[in-house]
């Protein structure tokens, strides 16, 4: 974030819970595979971890069928690093 330009909310944007590396953010997500379905719900884990909460990643928020793209899209709350090292 640029200190020396000023802009609207720029106080908010500041608040230390929005910048810890670790916050959730909302993400856009389509399915490897096309012809598989997004189901909102669904909790997000790393490849071959283990399904316990200690490894949950996120959370998808809303799923939608795209005419255009011919398969799943979503959205989800997800929790990573700044570096986007954590890939569901």
């Amino acid at each position: 974030m640029s200190t020396a330009e000023r802009f609207h909310r720029k106080v908010m944007a500041g608040r230390p819970a929005l910048r810890e590396a670790d916050r959730q953010r909302l993400v856009g997500l389509r399915p490897r595979d096309p012809s598989k379905r997004l189901y909102a719900g669904a909790h997000l884990l790393p490849v071959g971890a283990a399904h316990l909460a200690d490894n949950d990643q996120g959370v998808i928020t809303s799923v939608a069928f795209s005419p255009s793209l011919q398969h799943w899209i979503g959205l989800a709350c997800w929790r990573a690093d700044r570096s986007g090292s954590a890939k569901p």
